[in-house]
């Protein structure tokens, strides 16, 4: 990715990274108010494949199509093609061409991708 910080305030809805060339994933991220002034990141959407979409709300509540997973501390869950896992402080979620999302619940969001993989987005 390009390294660059982003600050957004108020409600609002943005697509964070897509894969440019093959629309194989998304991720979206909504951002509400939270605070005097402040704007927090309460929900991500992945999409991958053909699998239906999984949310990751504020809090570390994984789900998908009304279903919410109980996840054990550190203990990966196979959720159809990715592997989510709560590491205590933060969920990952790993994809099968080696993509991981890292969110710590409340704040921030890291999405790694492979060297060389063109992405599109806010990325």
């Amino acid at each position: 990715f390009d390294g660059r910080n982003y600050d957004f305030m108020g409600r609002c809805n943005y697509v964070l990274a897509v894969d440019c060339y093959e629309s194989k994933w998304l991720i979206l991220g909504q951002f509400m108010p939270c605070g005097n002034g402040v704007t927090c990141l309460e929900q991500l959407t992945v999409y991958h494949g053909v699998m239906r979409p999984l949310t990751i709300t504020r809090g570390w509540i994984v789900g998908q199509d009304g279903e919410k997973f109980r996840l054990k501390r550190r203990v990966p869950t196979q959720i159809d093609e990715l592997s989510v896992t709560y590491m205590g402080l933060s969920v990952t979620v790993d994809f099968p061409n080696g993509m991981q999302l890292l969110w710590d619940g409340f704040w921030s969001v890291q999405i790694r991708v492979a060297v060389g993989q063109v992405t599109c987005g806010l990325c």
